[in-house]
């Protein structure tokens, strides 16, 4: 599971990274399918960097 979630935070930053190249903005729609968990938290704290 350490493993998965280390790969997700890596991908999270690389798109991150390729998005802030962009000079138009970049819009849509991003769906996440999970189950409820305790750091949804998180999750959702980490995906609101996103929002500018």
């Amino acid at each position: 599971m350490q493993q998965r979630t280390e790969e997700m935070l890596f991908l999270a930053e690389k798109a991150k990274k390729e998005l802030s190249c962009y000079k138009e903005s970049v819009v849509g729609e991003i769906w996440i399918g999970c189950g409820k968990f305790l750091n949804m938290n998180e999750l959702s704290e980490m995906l609101s960097e996103f929002n500018l």
